[in-house]
């Protein structure tokens, strides 16, 4: 990796773990990412950038922004047909329409996971199923998005990324938590804690040091969960995102009033208030006043609880917030009590049972998918069990069967190899003729260079010689006052007889190295066509042997003049990267392209046995109407 490109992925990670804090920053690194991606002319880079962009804005909640950062980074990757990031822009797009047209998104997101599935990306395909499942759960359908999470996650096991891992057990874990499947979710959690902690993503942190202090929380075990929600609070001043402030400060107070330090609790509710308004967040508004209401309470200051458990129902009821309207009463009826005001207790408490009742019948729907979900778990996993015992009595089966099908398994293999010699004797004939036939063509192929040659030396070169002997004879008889126009017409004769020499050995690349040659005619072909070129070269391709960058320059200039004679192109980009202990060169056009299952011309031939030369394997993709992709995979030396 050169020193750019390093700079680059290091500028996008930055860009990628940025905080709250850092907008300023954001915008310097992903300029010079940019500056460096058009130096490099590799537009997918750019594309990538703002990609960046719409993730960081849609952190801040700036979804407008977002949107329109995110639209510039799938028209960048459009204008290289970098199919692979817009699919993976696209997706990430179609989050932002989540909350508010779930339907939609999910019918976006099973399309986008059957094109992404066909390209075998399986980031995208997670991150697919991912919006599936949370769609899934935005419409109250739990046991449906347990079901995505767990396809996400078999395909991120299977994959081997640590990060998507992490963070599919953090969103299993948290279906389980809801459901009330503590232990197993606690599990999770704890798994996934233990698979980010080597990860430079504190966003992921955060979230699971959260989900372990919520867990621990139910479970009454309130000295770990304050641990964990201390830790939690440590990643969100870190990010410095208001709103993840905000939650945590509240999971604070609430752990600290129920191990009954009130006055803790009233720090972090007040905290977590004030960010509340600040930001205009307002559907938890209600809670950080029932909190500080329940530790009045506490320390028996009825007056202060009285007073503020009205701003409590008022903002439970603003957001439509049951649950909260619910514990709003039930703590007002509870503080009359501790007055003595019983008729207004009563009074109070008659309320919350009638707003009770008119729930009850949407919470016994929401706890019967719950148990559903459970169910569905369970069941799965006593599949799985009776899967394995079974699995157990048919490898015992298939030790007794296996003695029996020992000989017809042994005379197929004959039968098997006796076909194979026969197709392999057949190959090889065929492979002769080919060879033969291309033979004939190089030999043709040759005369007809020659005979070019020829003519180039007898028509011009020949011609020019001529012309010259003539003017110094008629100099020398004083039948001609002066050669001064010799100088001119011996330069033109010298930049002949360069570019014959050019197109027999192409010397300059000792001189100026496969890179700048390349370039160089890529260049021409630009002025001299209306064709628009693009390239991508590592800075070590003039540290390659002198043999393969003559193969590779040559294999260029082939491809190039099919491409202008057959393909109809607009644009054409030449590639060579490293993968593991290999070179790739890839060569592609946007033409008309070519059914290649068909017999290969000449061109294709000579190419694949430069290619051959340098020990790469040749692989040709074309189909009508779809221009063509060329790649050679060689190995390093």
């Amino acid at each position: 990796m050169s020193q750019n490109e390093s700079e680059y992925e290091r500028l996008l990670l930055e860009i990628e773990n940025s905080t709250y804090y850092d907008s300023t920053k954001v915008y310097e690194r992903g300029r010079r990412a940019i500056q460096i991606a058009k130096e490099n002319n590799d537009l997918s880079k750019v594309a990538k950038v703002y990609q960046y962009y719409g993730n960081y804005n849609y952190l801040l909640g700036k979804i407008d922004l977002s949107f329109a950062y995110y639209d510039t980074s799938i028209v960048y990757a459009s204008e290289v047909h970098d199919s692979t990031l817009i699919y993976a822009t696209k997706i990430r797009r179609n989050f932002l329409n989540v909350e508010t047209r779930a339907n939609e998104a999910s019918r976006k997101f099973k399309n986008y996971f059957e094109k992404v599935k066909e390209r075998g990306d399986t980031n995208s395909m997670v991150i697919s199923l991912n919006g599936l499942a949370t769609c899934s759960e935005l419409t109250n359908k739990p046991n449906q998005a347990l079901k995505y999470y767990l396809d996400a996650y078999e395909i991120a096991v299977a994959a081997d990324d640590t990060f998507l891992k992490a963070m599919l057990l953090s969103n299993i874990g948290l279906i389980k938590f809801s459901n009330k499947q503590y232990d197993k979710a606690l599990q999770d959690f704890q798994l996934g804690i233990e698979l980010a902690e080597n990860l430079e993503n504190y966003r992921l942190k955060f979230y699971l040091n959260t989900n372990i202090g919520l867990v621990y929380d139910r479970l009454d075990m309130l000295e770990e969960s304050i641990i964990y929600f201390r830790k939690s609070l440590d990643k969100a001043n870190e990010l410095g995102f208001p709103y993840t402030k905000a939650i945590t400060h509240l999971n604070l107070s609430a752990a600290y009033q129920k191990s009954n330090e009130p006055n803790l609790a009233f720090l972090h509710a007040d905290s977590s208030y004030h960010l509340f308004i600040q930001q205009n967040y307002l559907q938890h508004i209600a809670k950080p006043f029932i909190i500080k209401v329940d530790s009045y309470l506490t320390k028996g200051d009825f007056d202060q609880a009285l007073t503020l458990i009205d701003s409590a129902i008022y903002y439970s009821k603003l957001n439509e917030n049951l649950d909260d309207v619910l514990e709003s009463y039930k703590l007002k009826s509870k503080i009359y009590r501790k007055m003595e005001l019983f008729e207004e207790a009563l009074e109070t408490y008659m309320m919350y049972s009638e707003t009770k009742d008119s729930t009850e019948e949407v919470k016994n729907q929401k706890q019967f998918a719950e148990l559903q979900v459970i169910y569905d778990t369970e069941k799965k996993e006593a599949e799985l069990e009776h899967e394995r015992a079974r699995i157990s009595i048919l490898e015992k089966d298939n030790k007794l069967y296996q003695s029996r099908v020992f000989n017809v398994v042994f005379f197929s293999v004959i039968i098997l190899l006796i076909g194979v010699v026969f197709f392999y004797l057949r190959y090889i004939q065929s492979r002769r003729k080919q060879q033969a036939l291309f033979s004939q063509q190089l030999i043709s192929r040759i005369d007809d260079e020659r005979s070019r040659i020829s003519k180039d030396l007898h028509d011009d070169i020949g011609q020019s010689l001529s012309v010259a002997k003539s003017k110094i004879n008629l100099y020398n008889k004083g039948q001609l006052d002066s050669v001064e126009d010799m100088e001119e017409s011996l330069g033109e004769l010298i930049q002949q007889v360069r570019v014959l020499s050019h197109e027999l050995h192409p010397s300059f690349l000792e001189k100026i190295g496969l890179k700048r040659s390349i370039i160089s005619l890529l260049d021409k072909i630009e002025k001299s066509t209306q064709l628009i070129t693009s390239y991508k070269l590592f800075d070590e391709i003039d540290k390659l042997d002198l043999h393969i960058q003559n193969q590779l320059y040559r294999i260029t200039q082939e491809s190039i003049n099919n491409t202008i004679k057959h393909a109809e192109a607009k644009s054409i980009k030449v590639t060579l990267k490293t993968v593991g202990n290999s070179f790739v060169y890839i060569y592609r056009d946007n033409g008309k392209g070519f059914d290649s299952s068909l017999e290969l011309g000449f061109g294709i031939s000579a190419m694949k046995e430069r290619s051959n030369k340098i020990g790469g394997k040749f692989s040709l993709f074309s189909e009508p109407g779809k221009g063509v992709k060329m790649i050679i995979k060689f190995p390093k030396k």
